[in-house]
């Protein structure tokens, strides 16, 4: 009797253990890009040696291919991958450049 009075507070554990596994398997990581970037004809082709950085400075996002807006700044050219980076980016320029 003894035996089986040891082993439940065993088989509990195990099983709440295996309970916490499947609850991790089932979180998704969602990720959205900017409308401006769902949709291809916005994209502008640009010489990336012409461009100060290849990420948008504001929401730090790697751009190579899929530019939406630029501005340019004392004669470079700064990326973004949507408008509202760039809004973000004007109003508060020396913040971003730093």
């Amino acid at each position: 009797m003894k035996k089986y009075i040891a082993i439940i507070p065993v088989i509990f554990i195990l099983l709440s253990c295996a309970e916490n596994n499947d609850q991790k398997t089932e979180t998704t990581i969602v990720s959205k890009l900017p409308p401006e970037m769902e949709v291809k004809e916005n994209y502008i082709k640009i010489d990336s040696a012409l461009l100060a950085t290849d990420k948008d400075l504001v929401c730090g996002m790697r751009i190579k291919k899929r530019i939406v807006d630029t501005t340019t700044y004392k004669g470079k050219i700064y990326i973004f991958c949507g408008t509202g980076c760039k809004v973000a980016f004007l109003k508060e320029l020396k913040a971003y450049l730093k």
